[in-house]
C-alpha cells in the first residue's frame, strides 16, 4: 500500500475501473438513444414503392422514440450526477469505486479544478492528443500510471493532481 499525505494511493485498477463506468454510464444511454431513434424514424418512414405518402408512426417506431428518450434522460442524468461529483474531486465512476483526485501536496481539489482536470485536460486536450496520434497518446496516457512512483497518468502530471483512496 502506497501513501502520499496520509493517503493511500488509488490502484490502477480501481482507476480503470472508475474511467470504464464513466464510460458505460454515459455513453451506453447514448448509443442507446442514438440507435433506437434512427432505427424508429427509419421505420416510421413509408418505403419507396408505398402508395400512402408521408410518415407513419407505429407502435414499433413510437416504441424506439420512447426508448431512445429514456437514453437522453439517463444520459441527461449521468451529466447532472458528474456536475455535483466534481465538487469532491470525482466523477460518477470514482465515486463508485471510492477514489478520488487531490492536488499533488495533499489538497482537496474543488469544483473547477476537477473541471479543468476532467474536462479540459483528461476529455478535451487527451482526446485531441489522441485524434493526433493515433490514440497512441490516450494508451501511454492510461498505462503511465503502472511505472510513476506517484502513480500518476500524464493529465495528473500536467495538473498535479494524484488520486487515492476515498476515506
Amino acid at each position: 500500500m502506497e501513501e502520499r499525505h496520509g493517503w493511500e494511493l488509488a490502484t490502477f485498477l480501481r482507476r480503470l475501473s472508475a474511467l470504464a463506468l464513466d464510460h458505460l454510464m454515459f455513453g451506453l444511454p447514448v448509443a442507446i438513444a442514438i440507435l433506437s431513434i434512427v432505427v424508429g424514424v427509419v421505420v416510421a418512414l413509408p418505403d419507396e414503392w408505398s402508395p400512402e405518402p408521408g410518415v407513419r408512426f407505429g407502435s414499433l417506431s413510437i416504441a424506439l422514440f420512447v426508448v431512445g428518450f429514456i437514453g437522453i434522460a439517463l444520459a441527461v442524468a449521468y451529466v447532472i450526477w458528474w456536475f455535483k461529483a466534481l465538487s469532491s474531486g470525482q466523477t460518477p465512476g470514482k465515486q463508485l469505486v471510492g477514489i478520488r483526485a487531490i492536488r499533488s501536496h495533499g489538497e482537496q481539489l474543488g469544483w473547477g479544478d476537477t473541471f479543468v482536470r476532467e474536462f479540459v485536460v483528461k476529455a478535451l486536450l487527451g482526446g485531441a492528443l489522441s485524434s493526433l496520434t493515433g490514440n497512441i497518446y490516450g494508451v501511454v496516457d492510461g498505462l503511465w500510471s503502472l511505472f510513476d512512483q506517484d502513480r500518476q497518468t500524464i493529465h495528473d502530471k500536467m495538473v498535479s493532481t494524484i488520486v487515492v483512496r476515498d476515506r
